[in-house]
């Protein structure tokens, strides 16, 4: 990563971030926060967060964990200026102030543990997917493999009692991740792909005693197969496309930005401005 010049530097954290920003963009990110300069260009569309883990995963160092520390600095440097909503409503609702919601997606443990005392702090809503197959660290070699974890990771996932207790909360929505993360767009057939799909809606809805009406592609992966079983089963789907929300979203194609960056970063990033850049670069690159 690009050395963010010293008057800039984000001084919470200094590690490194699976997806790195240039030095430039980190600065930007640090004047914006100072100046509060994207106001003056419009900021008003909605959008949402993507995490994995919060806190660290026993036995490993993995790569895609938000320290807490870090995590509490984002949420309230996004509480301070927006409107902190569920899922549901974002997708579904309109209007004119710019609104935030957050979304987990494997079913870590440390969710429960860390990250959900924070969200409580500042009564933030969020909706955790889940994978059925994974909950209380069921077939622990997958569920290694599919997160890319080391031998060593040990109480990974969400146990079923806490489960049972996030969806107890008003709070707090739980949502459908498919069976065991599997790649929906590399299975063989339609049959495979529902069964990953509809087993793991079955398995929460039977176990929780809620109905699971939201979706999140593993890998952001799907084609035509995946995204017919989806608009047949849910009423909302989230993906992995780094964008904000436009008006009138497809509620099953709600694109969704990583946060798994430092706190100054990911608070640009929400910003009207900061969508408009990553549109400029991506069409001169």
């Amino acid at each position: 990563m690009t050395p963010v010049p010293a008057p800039f530097a984000e001084s919470a954290d200094s590690r490194s971030w699976p997806e790195s920003r240039p030095g430039a963009w980190h600065a930007l990110a640090s004047l914006e926060q100072r100046t509060r300069f994207a106001s003056l260009f419009g900021n008003r569309r909605d959008a949402v967060l993507l995490y994995h883990s919060v806190g660290g995963v026993p036995g490993i160092d993995y790569r895609w964990d938000v320290p807490v520390h870090v995590f509490r600095d984002q949420i309230r440097r996004i509480a301070a200026r927006y409107e902190l909503v569920d899922l549901e409503t974002l997708a579904t609702t309109e209007t004119s102030t710019k609104r935030v919601a957050i979304t987990f997606d494997d079913g870590f443990r440390n969710v429960y543990e860390h990250a959900l005392p924070v969200l409580s702090e500042f009564d933030a809503p969020a909706t955790l997917f889940v994978n059925s197959a994974f909950v209380d660290d069921e077939n622990l070699d997958r569920l290694r493999e599919r997160h890319d974890l080391g031998a060593a990771a040990h109480d990974v996932s969400l146990t079923t009692d806490q489960l049972q207790e996030i969806a107890a909360q008003d709070r707090y929505t739980i949502g459908n991740h498919t069976f065991s993360h599997a790649n929906l767009a590399e299975l063989p057939d339609r049959g495979a792909v529902a069964a990953e799909i509809l087993d793991a809606k079955e398995w929460l809805e039977d176990r929780l005693d809620v109905a699971v009406d939201c979706f999140s592609y593993p890998y952001g992966g799907f084609d035509e197969r995946a995204a017919e079983v989806v608009a047949e089963t849910h009423e909302i789907a989230v993906t992995s496309e780094p964008s904000l929300v436009g008006p009138s979203p497809n509620p099953l194609a709600i694109p969704r930005l990583d946060a798994c960056l430092p706190a100054s970063t990911v608070a640009f990033e929400v910003t009207d401005v900061a969508a408009r850049l990553r549109s400029l670069v991506r069409r001169v690159g």
